[in-house]
This record gives C-alpha cells, sequence and structure tokens, in this order.
C-alpha cells in the first residue's frame, strides 16, 4: 500500500522533472482514486481491528493534493512518496480515467477497488519476473555481483519504486548512464516491454 512510509527525493531536479512527468495528467482522477484506495485500506484494516498508520510527512504532503488537486500540490506529493506515480500515469489513459461526473461511488466500483490487492500481487509477480530475466541477460555481461545491482535499479527505476537501500541508491546514482541505456532497451524488447506494460 503505497504511504506506509514516506520517501523525499534527494534529486535538485526531481521537482521539475515531476512537473515534465505529470504532464496531461487527470489532476481530479487521481485524487478520486487515492481516495477510494485510502478508504478501502482502512475498510480492510477495521474489519481484522487494526488501523493503518502513516507518517507525518506523508499526509503533510498529501493534505494539500486532496484539497486542491493540480500539479504543484501533485510534485509535492510525489516528493514525498515517489511510488504514488503508478496512480497518476494511470490517469493519463483516455479509458482508465474518463472524466468524472460527481463524487458518488458505484457498487461496481468499489467492487473494483476491492480487487486493488489482487492487483497489486499481480503487478509484484511481473516485477519479479523482469528483474530476473534481467539478473540472466547482464550475468552474462557483468560479474553476478553487479549484475543484481543492475538488474534491481533498472527494474525499480521502470516501475518508479524508490530506492531505499543505500548501496543500491549509490550504485543507481554513479551509473545513471547505463541504467538509462538498459531501460531503453528493456521497451525495445517486445516481451518485456508488454510485462512492463500490463503493469
Amino acid at each position: 500500500m503505497p504511504g506506509i512510509e514516506s520517501f523525499r527525493r534527494r534529486d535538485k531536479d526531481s521537482a521539475s522533472s515531476w512537473a515534465a512527468k505529470l504532464e496531461g495528467a487527470n489532476f481530479q482522477w487521481a485524487r478520486e482514486t487515492l481516495a477510494l484506495m485510502f478508504e478501502i485500506a482502512e475498510g480492510e484494516a477495521k474489519q481484522k481491528g487494526g488501523r493503518y498508520a502513516y507518517k507525518t510527512e506523508f499526509f503533510d504532503a498529501l493534505r494539500p493534493f486532496m484539497s486542491n488537486p493540480c500539479l504543484e500540490t501533485a510534485v509535492a506529493l510525489l516528493n514525498a512518496e515517489a511510488s504514488l506515480w503508478s496512480v497518476f500515469e494511470q490517469s493519463k489513459h483516455p479509458l482508465i480515467a474518463p472524466e468524472i461526473s460527481g463524487t458518488e461511488r458505484t457498487d461496481a466500483e468499489i467492487q473494483n477497488g476491492q480487487l486493488v490487492p489482487l492487483i497489486e500481487c499481480g503487478v509484484s509477480s511481473i516485477k519479479l519476473g523482469v528483474f530476473t530475466r534481467l539478473y540472466r541477460k547482464f550475468r552474462q555481461a557483468y560479474n553476478p555481483e553487479h549484475a543484481v545491482r543492475v538488474a534491481f535499479c533498472v527494474t525499480y527505476t521502470i516501475f518508479g519504486d524508490p530506492i531505499r537501500q543505500l548501496t543500491f541508491g549509490a550504485f543507481a546514482e554513479s551509473n545513471s548512464d547505463l541504467i538509462e541505456r538498459e531501460i531503453r532497451d528493456v521497451f525495445a524488447e517486445s516481451e518485456l516491454a508488454d510485462a512492463v506494460l500490463l503493469a
């Protein structure tokens, strides 16, 4: 579930980078989707006799976006929690993000929202498959330790996941050109590209 742990990007150009990526995003749709995700998560936690806990920094960035979904508040939110990028990315798709006609949620929308945990499991499986395939490929060109680092950083970067491990984070910063090149190669392979786009 996005938002459990807050992550603040250290890159000085992160704001402009997010702004470019967010071009064409439907902020209202993203807001409604996030609200639904949190509603479902809280419902599941209550059923199990518990509740979700979120870091203060995350809510400090989330509240402004929920009150005023726009480019500025979206950039601040993504700087605090980069894993939410997938929601904004999905909002660009015309079939996934139709015009919002109201705030009332239909039974179908609620039922679809309950599938989120299953979808997340599927996405995790795809990520593992992409990582495994990349590792096998890189093992032929690099030593095993280097191959793991490249495969890990490429996979995490493709899916917009923050790299919290210090060793891998340092490796990603010092090998950004290599990682970008390997990402381009991923999308040149139809099977890998299809898997990534499906996720």
